[in-house]
């Protein structure tokens, strides 16, 4: 995970769906392509998510593709507990020598030590959409929080450790002409990534982090309406965060002045492109 201890690194991406079927039927000897989709979409892609569930389900016989998704929708904290146990009771059952929880956490935990604030900014991502997350939100909470009217190398320092440790990676599609005029650095994350940084802080800290994350965006947002629809328009990458934090928030309970505001400027943008 830590790119700066090799040279000639290659980044591992999500697998394609075809791949994350064949790798968990082949593990788990089971012939159910229909549950095997299902599964894949529940984790994303993600290689070691495919990974530890697949070496899980073999060894647990008891749990076939379409009941370990249920538990993983529905009790996905005691799951992690569970295979975590099993790697102690027997060490052999995975490659991997931890489970996605306990790999993603540690590497989490090491990330901090070396930058608080990467931790941070980690922290507020897991409350956004995990694709094309513009680095201009994140520069935002950074002067909200810290007082800086700029940013500086403690700033850059953060997301250089973020990426060294694969937490965020770089998003190259505000080069295509998907995203006209704009040249905002963008980041993208893993869905897996912000649940492990969600279980990971306290119920306070989660609205805390939500509540920061939906100031900075706000802050962000022009107050006029014509404004409004003209900025969203044209950084329309910003739109599925706004629908995330709002879905987030209402999760949450939280309702407060920025909440309602974030919905408002949510409700004036369709209206004005309805007509």
């Amino acid at each position: 995970q830590n790119s700066t201890h090799h040279t000639n690194v290659m980044h591992l991406d999500k697998l394609n769906r075809d791949e994350s079927i064949e790798l968990l039927l082949k593990v788990t000897g089971e012939h159910d392509d229909h549950h095997a989709n299902i599964l894949a979409d529940t984790l994303s892609d993600y290689p070691l998510a495919i990974s530890s569930a697949g070496s899980f389900m073999a060894y647990h016989t008891t749990v076939d593709i379409k009941e370990y998704n249920r538990l993983f929708l529905n009790n996905r904290h005691e799951l992690w507990e569970a295979e975590n146990k099993l790697k102690i009771q027997r060490d052999e059952f995975n490659n991997y020598q931890k489970t996605v929880f306990a790999t993603l956490s540690l590497i989490i935990n090491k990330m901090k030590k070396e930058s608080n604030l990467a931790y941070e900014l980690l922290a507020v991502t897991a409350f956004l959409d995990n694709d094309k997350i513009p680095e201009n939100l994140l520069i935002q909470y950074f002067k909200n929080e810290h007082g800086i009217k700029s940013i500086d190398i403690e700033f850059k320092n953060a997301l250089f450790v973020l990426t060294k440790y694969s937490l965020l990676s770089r998003n190259y599609s505000n080069k295509t002409p998907e995203i006209k005029g704009t040249k905002e650095l963008l980041f993208t994350t893993h869905e897996l990534i912000q649940l492990v940084m969600q279980d990971l802080l306290s119920d306070k800290e989660k609205r805390i982090y939500l509540n920061k994350a939906i100031i900075a965006t706000n802050e962000l947002l022009p107050s006029n309406i014509y404004s409004l629809t003209d900025f969203l328009s044209n950084s329309s990458y910003y739109i599925p965060h706004i629908a995330v934090l709002i879905k987030n928030a209402e999760n949450m309970n939280l309702y407060n002045s920025e909440m309602i505001l974030l919905e408002l400027r949510d409700l004036e943008y369709n209206l004005s492109v309805i007509r």
